[in-house]
């Protein structure tokens, strides 16, 4: 890699894509493209979409974070749709990618495509050894095999190519749409309607059901770390290194909003793992990564931005 490079970031206009092309830039790199997405008219799954995108951005290096997804209500009624599309448009790019001799792809997976009974902390070699949660299964199985398939192009020599599992991602200008299942987001939005309405917040799920939780910060770090490494050929945990159970969460929400919303815990059978949490091992070997952004300093830059939202009631259990 060199600072001249050109990289083009697919999915670029979302969340993570919008802090990425700031974290390129920051970093020095002098040609960065964020293409926009699915809801802009961009459809990569349309070979002659991806073809005119190779052909107007010219890159050395493809960050691929397009993908079509949703909460479980999407899942569920787009099972065969959620597949088509986001195989397609992998395909699609990689192709283009090898045959306009890039220098790398960097391919972004996601933690919910580990085994639904997987060890904590879930190990990239984990991967395979067992099914993923049936409440996103299709989109879970699709990214797994994805994970699969950008790894063959890499053993095949075609393009060197890495992967990087990110866990839930959270930070300032998140998805607020509840068809998405933000936790973070949702979490907070909620304890703000329990304020604003004078009522306790029912929260259907186990007080010990964890996640892990990388602020945006972090993951776009990691995800530049990535471009400029030589090790490839790689499928790589990217997390927070910690498990943070809901009550932890809710308290943290709570002491950064200055509320005292009662909360109602009615244990709950959950949609999917009750823990979830990454070794994050290879990515420190490998990459040098370890995360920065402390919890509690990232929920307080959200809860700051939220405070004031007009909001609607979400249900949690769709969002874990």
């Amino acid at each position: 890699m060199n600072k001249e490079d050109r990289i083009l970031i697919t999915g670029g206009t979302g969340f993570i894509g919008t802090y990425l092309k700031h974290r390129l830039e920051y970093d020095g790199f002098q040609n960065v493209y964020a293409m926009w997405g699915f809801k802009e008219g961009i459809d990569l799954g349309l070979k002659s979409t991806a073809g005119w995108a190779f052909d107007k951005y010219a890159p050395d290096v493809v960050i691929h974070l397009a993908s079509r997804h949703g909460g479980l209500g999407f899942n569920k009624q787009n099972p065969a749709g959620i597949m088509y599309e986001n195989v397609n448009m992998t395909s699609n790019v990689i192709e283009e990618a090898c045959w306009n001799q890039c220098k790398s792809f960097i391919f972004i997976s996601d933690i919910i495509s580990y085994p639904r009974n997987c060890p904590i902390p879930y190990k990239e070699s984990d991967l395979w050894n067992g099914s993923p949660d049936d409440s996103r299964l299709p989109y879970a199985i699709t990214k797994r095999f994805l994970t699969e398939m950008v790894s063959n192009y890499h053993k095949e020599g075609r393009i060197e190519t890495t992967t990087l599992i990110l866990p839930e991602v959270y930070g300032v200008d998140d998805l607020l749409d509840p068809r998405y299942g933000r936790l973070v987001t949702s979490s907070i939005l909620n304890v703000v309607h329990a304020r604003d309405n004078n009522v306790p917040l029912v929260i259907r799920a186990p007080k010990n059901c964890s996640r892990d939780l990388l602020n945006v910060g972090d993951a776009i770090r990691a995800i530049s770390l990535a471009v400029q490494s030589e090790k490839q050929g790689m499928v790589i945990n990217v997390g927070s290194g910690k498990e943070t159970t809901l009550v932890k969460l809710f308290d943290t929400i709570q002491k950064h909003l200055q509320t005292n919303v009662e909360i109602k815990w009615v244990d709950f059978e959950m949609p999917e793992a009750p823990r979830k949490m990454l070794d994050t091992s290879r990515a420190e070997e490998y990459l040098s990564f370890s995360p920065t952004v402390d919890l509690d300093a990232g929920i307080l830059e959200v809860c700051k931005s939220l405070k004031d939202s007009k909001t609607q009631l979400r249900e949690l259990e769709k969002m874990l």
